[in-house]
Formats: structure tokens, C-alpha cells, sequence
């Protein structure tokens, strides 16, 4: 991970923090925003990364992540950002693998957190429709 590390500080990226494991960068550029630099551990990261696209950033090749795969590791962080930026992502209703994201909400037990959310959403979508009217 110090290779990476240092890669991308030389593209111009910063490190927020790095866990001392080395499975985890946080990192924020100028212009691209902050992202999570992750490598891979257990089999269902393997999982992740193989569905990943590449994508181009100025200097650097990086691996994103699916929808699903996202929502699965904020789902599983469980911290109060994670929460927020799942409500976000169901927000904006992207197309989603049901059929895969629920294999891996009940593998990792976090389906209370993604019917929470879910629901939350929900909520948000019936006050709106109220507000309309």
C-alpha cells in the first residue's frame, strides 16, 4: 500500500489517513474529491475488485467499485458517513443488483441496516409526495 500511497501523493492526491493494518487509504484530491484506497483481505473484497471498472485519473489507473459493492462496505463500516452516504446513494436510484447485493447483506448480516435506510428513503419520498400536493 506504500507504493500506492506514494504514487498518488506524487499525482497530487492527499492522505487523510492509512490504517496502520495497510488495508485502508483515505485520500482527498484538489479537483477529484476524497476516496478510499482498499486492499483487498477476505474473499468478498477478491469478489469486489473483480466486478470493479478500471477507471482513468490523471496519473493513475484505479479499480472502482460497483454500486453494490459500495453500498456492501458502507453497509458494513456502519459509522455515521457510511449511513449517510448509503441514504445518498439509494437516493439517486441507480441501478442496482438486487439479486447480489442481497447474497452479500445476509453473508455479512447487515440487512437491518440496508431495510433502515431503505426505509428512511421511503419516508423521504412519501414527505416529498405530501409537499406536492
Amino acid at each position: 500500500m506504500e507504493v500506492v500511497a506514494n504514487a498518488m501523493v506524487a499525482e497530487g492526491w492527499r492522505i487523510k489517513r492509512a490504517m496502520p493494518e495497510g488495508w485502508l487509504l483515505r485520500v482527498e484530491h484538489p479537483t477529484l474529491g476524497p476516496a478510499d484506497v482498499i486492499a483487498a483481505g477476505v474473499e468478498y473484497q477478491d469478489v469486489a475488485l473483480a466486478r470493479a471498472q478500471d477507471r482513468e485519473f490523471p496519473g493513475v489507473t484505479a479499480k472502482v467499485l460497483a454500486v453494490e459493492d459500495v453500498l456492501i462496505h458502507k453497509l458494513i463500516a456502519n459509522r455515521a458517513q457510511d449511513e449517510a452516504d448509503v441514504l445518498s446513494i439509494l437516493a439517486a436510484n441507480p441501478v442496482i443488483d438486487l439479486q447480489y447485493l442481497d447474497h452479500w447483506i445476509e453473508f455479512w448480516e447487515v440487512a437491518d441496516r440496508y431495510q433502515r435506510c431503505r426505509a428512511k428513503i421511503r419516508r423521504g419520498r412519501e414527505d416529498d409526495q405530501v409537499d406536492q400536493s
